[in-house]
């Protein structure tokens, strides 16, 4: 599994079984979602406003986003 993308793009691009890249709106909507909540956290944090429930909030978003991911190329993938 690679944990770092080679290019920035593959945060918003995938690439298609016959090797075609192309832009991904769901990648896309993710990036910004992951960074302006983070902006969030860390403006909360800053000014001493953070509170569990944004924190817990976060928290569950991005490991349930990232579970749900998972869970779909699991399903998608092709036995064998």
């Amino acid at each position: 599994m690679k944990l770092v993308p080679a290019s920035p793009w593959d945060y918003i691009t995938a690439t298609s079984k016959d090797g075609v890249t192309r832009f991904d709106a769901r990648k896309t909507w993710e990036a910004g979602a992951f960074l302006v909540s983070t902006w969030a956290f860390i403006q909360l944090t800053l000014t001493n406003n953070l509170t569990e429930v944004f924190l817990g909030a976060y928290m569950v978003t991005w490991v349930g986003a990232r579970f749900l991911r998972d869970r779909e190329q699991r399903l998608n993938a092709k036995p064998g």
